[in-house]
């Protein structure tokens, strides 16, 4: 009896997994202007400060790929809206649905790199394969580990966590990789994405602070103009930390910021405002 509660248990904490997003690959449906349909998701992103109005950019997005399944652009810029579950989902069903679609749709834009494609049509796995990419998959690369990352954060529990703690050391994998080959993608991504590995994972699974401080001062240098630098810094590591000094500094300068002006992408700007303005008028949740 102990031994079936046991497995239940560890079947309830979760274990993440998933079918290879190239496996979802479908042939063109039909034909249609992709350069109009582009020209639309441009002006969509200039206003898309609501959980409708992304939905509506994801779906041209996917518009696109009905016209052509291995459109890159198409396809990692939905790994980037589809983890805006992170603003809009409203449970942590809906949570999973966005990231799972994040990660899918990220692994389909590296497949459209040849090398990485024979990688794991070979049967090697994403952060092994990611060695074949380039510059080029550095969007792709992001919103990947960014996708595993927040499932492994915001849809695990305690419990869960822990027996999925090999996850953490998979995309740092592919950070290694982003690290290695252009460090200042992104307004400094990658140096923000192994700074919150530093704070997340304990010192003896390898978490160190003054790494992580050091990390975001060159995510800093790297993207002054990008407004999840400071957005990251206070929610995790000053909250972390336990600094509510500089917790408040940082989102009282990101909420005086035009979001419109901001080099992030509008859609992400508009959410990191307004959950600093969440997170200042709930400080005592933190300190």
């Amino acid at each position: 009896m102990y031994a079936v509660a046991f497995a239940l248990f560890v079947f309830a904490a979760g274990c993440m997994s998933w079918e290879e997003g190239w496996k979802y690959i479908a042939p063109p449906r039909q034909s249609g202007e992709i350069d109009a349909l582009l020209a639309k998701c441009k002006e969509q992103i200039g206003r898309a400060n609501n959980r409708k109005e992304v939905e509506e950019l994801i779906a041209t997005y996917e518009a696109i790929l009905i016209v052509d399944p291995a459109h890159y652009e198409a396809l990692w810029s939905l790994g980037r809206y589809y983890i805006m579950g992170y603003a809009y989902a409203r449970n942590t069903e809906e949570k999973t649905i966005y990231y799972m679609e994040a990660i899918k749709y990220s692994e389909r834009a590296m497949y459209t790199q040849s090398q990485f494609k024979d990688l794991v049509d070979s049967g090697e796995t994403v952060w092994d394969a990611c060695r074949a990419l380039s510059k080029n998959e550095m969007a792709a690369m992001c919103y990947w580990y960014t996708g595993v990352g927040t499932y492994w954060e915001e849809c695990l529990g305690g419990f869960g966590k822990l027996c999925n703690l090999h996850w953490v050391e998979r995309v740092d994998k592919v950070t290694t990789k982003m690290l290695n080959t252009d460090p200042q993608w992104g307004g400094g991504l990658p140096y923000f994405g192994r700074a919150l590995y530093h704070i997340t994972l304990p010192r003896l699974r390898g978490g160190d602070m003054e790494q992580a401080e050091a990390l975001l001062n060159k995510a800093f240098a790297a993207g002054p103009n990008w407004l999840y630098t400071r957005w990251g810094r206070a929610k995790y590591y000053h909250a972390e930390n336990k600094n509510k000094k500089a917790f408040i500094e940082d989102l009282q300068w990101l909420t005086a910021q035009d979001p419109s002006a901001a080099d992030s992408p509008y859609p992400w700007n508009v959410y990191y405002q307004a959950d600093a303005r969440d997170m200042l008028a709930h400080i005592e949740d933190r300190f």
